[in-house]
């Protein structure tokens, strides 16, 4: 179990890591979610801790245990936080705005290229194309394949 979180830890880590290298304004967005990422971090870091203390209870000093326990309540706390700030920021939560942007980038992948749907989907950031199709019909009112084929129709 502690080897997911330290595998979730590395990849938020790459991803701050290309989030924050890349050239870009600072927007109040760009506030609420570079402080959504750190607090990500930390929160992962505390449930690996809490993770090993859980699995280690006779070996780990029950003080040690119940700090680590606080904390991880705390980054919760924190994240919950956070991310009403992003929702009261942009007046969307953020997993909205997340597949507002990859709807987005999928309509101009249908719209501009002939790659297949599964195509598309990877390419707009869904691993199964299935889930990629169920959320494009909900947020477009239609399948990508019907909405490629509207548009060509038109």
């Amino acid at each position: 179990m502690l080897r997911m979180e330290i595998a979730l830890f590395l990849v938020a880590c790459f991803v701050a890591y290309i989030y924050f290298s890349a050239e870009r304004k600072h927007s109040p967005l760009h506030r609420t979610f570079s402080g959504l990422l750190i607090a990500v971090l930390i929160h992962l870091l505390f449930d690996a801790a809490t993770v090993y203390t859980v699995s280690h209870l006779d070996t780990v000093p029950v003080l040690l245990n119940d700090i680590l326990h606080r904390f991880f309540i705390g980054t919760m706390v924190l994240i919950v936080y956070l991310s009403q700030l992003f929702k009261n920021e942009i007046g969307v939560n953020f997993l909205s705005y997340l597949t507002g942007i990859r709807m987005e980038k999928a309509k101009k992948l249908l719209l501009s290229s002939a790659l297949s749907v599964a195509e598309v989907a990877e390419q707009s950031g869904y691993a199964d194309y299935r889930v990629f199709t169920k959320v494009f019909k909900k947020a477009e009112g239609c399948t990508p394949s019907q909405f490629r084929r509207d548009f060509l129709e038109n």
